[in-house]
């Protein structure tokens, strides 16, 4: 369900009658007068407001100035929450799982180096100073966890745009170099351990399983490694690998792709 259709759905609920009445006078110079008359509650006179485009989930601030018209600072200040927690401007779409390793490597490193001043890295971030407040009085006395909350807020916040290198960036930006300079190498090593692993089986483990497929099979190191490569080079499919080495020797034989590696069998 749209959270802005259900946060509408909410303030209609709360409306007075002469509340509604007011609003539907505020709009007259929006809404024909015909159409104003039949409008019946809240919801009706929200819905012509989202048709005519005066409203959106990322265009508020036409509705922000109704309900501070008629007095309905609770409303307002709902509104508000609502856009500083970013669900005006949320986004479905997900992080890559790649994306998704390196962030979680960041926060790790973010969580064990920044202490009492990570207030300031989150504000770099743009997490507003309410949704702070809101973690670290669910949050006493952890430094830790607060900062934890703050960054998983911001990747919830930012969706597909949070990026790692807007860490790095918030970081440096906060003059805590020494903490950023940790990140990169994190983020380096695990960029170039992914592609130093799939060579390593490229050059070592693909020639001998193509070569000794059978007693591959009875190898648990060269099982497990040549079932990482094919998942690292998504030749797996379903599950297909060299089996589970504890199978007979007469399992099916595996299908293996042409290497351009050249092994002397000496």
């Amino acid at each position: 369900m749209d959270p802005f259709l259900t946060l509408l759905h909410s303030f209609s609920s709360s409306l007075t009658d002469s509340e509604l009445a007011s609003l539907k006078f505020l709009c007259r110079g929006k809404i024909g007068k015909r159409r104003l008359e039949s409008v019946q509650s809240g919801g009706e006179l929200f819905i012509i407001l989202l048709e005519q485009q005066l409203i959106a989930r990322d265009k508020v601030s036409f509705l922000e100035g109704l309900l501070e018209s008629i007095k309905r600072e609770d409303l307002v200040s709902q509104l508000k929450q609502f856009v500083e927690e970013g669900e005006v401007n949320a986004d479905d779409d997900q992080l890559d799982v790649h994306e998704k390793r390196l962030q979680k490597a960041a926060v790790e490193v973010i969580c064990e180096n920044v202490g009492r001043d990570w207030k300031r890295l989150i504000r770099k971030l743009g997490l507003s100073e309410v949704k702070m407040d809101r973690i670290v009085a669910a949050n006493p006395l952890n430094l830790h966890e607060q900062l934890f909350q703050s960054l998983r807020e911001w990747q919830k916040w930012k969706g597909k745009d949070a990026k790692v290198t807007d860490l790095i960036k918030a970081l440096r930006d906060c003059n805590m170099n020494l903490v950023a300079d940790t990140v990169e190498q994190k983020i380096l090593l695990l960029n170039s351990g992914t592609r130093v692993l799939t060579a390593i089986l490229q050059v070592y483990v693909l020639p001998v399983a193509k070569i000794y497929p059978k007693r591959c099979m009875k190898s648990a190191f060269l099982y497990k490694s040549w079932n990482i490569f094919l998942l690292s080079t998504r030749l797996v499919s379903s599950g297909k690998g060299l089996g589970n080495p504890r199978q007979s020797e007469k399992s099916s034989a595996l299908e293996i792709p042409d290497s351009p590696v050249i092994v002397s069998t000496g």
